[in-house]
């Protein structure tokens, strides 16, 4: 068989398998943010830096038998934390994430079609009338220091899950539960991009998208190919777990989820990338624009939560959707 084609269904199962994780574990920054800052639980947030972490392990030792993919650094400032407040902006409005948009539009919420489309008309906007940032190549992460903290952070996350699931039938029983903790569905999802990044194709599917805006982007065929079988991933997932039911959209709600999308779009062409490329690319590679980027995205979240709470008067508000 062609070596190129076994690659590239090698990409198609790692990315449908990081959306079948990303789908069992519930993941959005959105609802990580509302559990942070209402319920004061953390764990769906400190999952998405653990996916970080578990992205920059994962290069790390593939580093070891091949070259890591190359990294761009950008502007560590007021445009990365523009980038990110709008971006932030954005996911409140739409009501989702990257991640989250993608999983709930796998469960069947046709609404989430349009912030694709909003998010391309935000990146097309914004490169019309912004300079693109500009980028320099970035070192990869190299500290006797940082490669004992990852040893140890892996050690102690598998020896915990080994501790919890002891047998194969448990071990099964686990895989096959329609939802995983936050934290070990961010670990699969880290591991697996950081293997598709290293043997295929730039990932993820909002840094195509940035760039198919700003009439930028490469090999957008494959990478197209990809970002579908990441949703297939998901809708597989949720299908198994009797959460697929497909919902056609109010117009009302697909004009919010394509103004979400284009605030997402123009936010992300700033920093450049959207929360899952901050996460499984920026700060995997300790770049400091990422984090900038980031900070800024939860701030705003937050502070768009917090204030639609206190402009309720006190009365009860709903939590946004925490199957995504």
């Amino acid at each position: 068989m062609n070596a190129a084609l076994v690659i590239a269904l090698a990409a198609f199962l790692l990315a449908a398998g990081a959306g079948f994780a990303a789908q069992r574990g519930s993941i959005c920054a959105v609802a990580a943010v509302f559990d942070l800052v209402v319920r004061r639980d953390a764990r769906r947030y400190l999952a998405l830096l653990e996916a970080a972490l578990w992205s920059l392990a994962a290069a790390g030792f593939l580093s070891l038998f091949a070259g890591r993919p190359a990294a761009f650094d950008y502007p560590a400032g007021a445009l990365a934390a523009a980038g990110g407040a709008l971006f932030g902006a954005g996911a409140a409005i739409n009501g989702a994430c990257a991640f989250g948009s993608a999983a709930r539009l796998a469960r069947g919420e046709l609404a989430f079609l349009f912030m694709p489309a909003g998010m391309l008309t935000g990146a097309f906007l914004a490169a019309h009338a912004l300079p693109a940032p500009a980028g320099t190549p970035a070192a990869a992460p190299a500290s006797p220091f940082l490669a004992a903290f990852l040893v140890f952070f892996a050690g102690w996350r598998i020896f915990g899950a080994m501790d919890r699931i002891r047998t194969f039938a448990a071990l099964r029983a686990a895989l096959r539960a329609p939802r995983w903790r936050p934290s070990a569905a961010m670990a699969m999802v880290g591991v697996l991009s950081a293997i598709l990044m290293a043997v295929y194709a730039p990932w993820p599917y909002s840094t195509l998208l940035v760039e198919l805006g700003a009439g930028s982007a490469a090999q957008a065929g494959e990478r197209a190919a990809v970002a579908l079988f990441f949703i297939a991933g998901a809708a597989a997932a949720a299908r198994l777990a009797g959460d697929f039911r497909v919902a056609a959209p109010r117009p009302a709600e697909a004009l919010q989820k394509f103004a979400g999308g284009a605030l997402m779009g123009t936010g992300a062409y700033l920093v450049p990338g959207g929360n899952d490329a901050m996460v499984l690319r920026a700060l995997p590679n300790l770049l400091a624009y990422g984090f900038i980027a980031y900070a800024a995205m939860t701030a705003t979240i937050a502070a768009i939560i917090l204030s639609g709470r206190i402009a309720a008067s006190g009365t009860k508000k709903s939590a946004p959707e925490t199957g995504a």
